[in-house]
């Protein structure tokens, strides 16, 4: 095999990579500053619980409706939703 030279086809594509090489790294220069403030802003201090352990506690107390009553009422508006769609046919 005779030993060839690299294609025209290669080069561009060398040329093409290097290109999208510097504009990445340009834009990970440019928004480094803002995640670095957004790292630090999170890592403040500690994370709440959104109130999930409250509504949890609500739950056990019988201040908010259950799985059970929550599809009693789904179920009631279902059959409701159906029967206002009946009487419209």
């Amino acid at each position: 095999m005779a030993k060839r030279t690299p294609s025209f086809g290669m080069v561009m594509l060398l040329i093409v990579m290097a290109v999208v090489l510097m504009l990445v790294a340009n834009a990970w220069r440019t928004m480094a500053p803002a995640a670095l403030d957004t790292h630090d802003a999170l890592n403040s201090g500690p994370l709440t619980t959104h109130g999930q352990k409250e509504a949890a506690q609500e739950i056990r107390k019988g201040g908010l409706p259950g799985v059970r009553e929550t599809q009693q009422e789904t179920d009631k508006h279902t059959a409701d939703v159906e029967e206002a769609l009946a009487s419209i046919d």
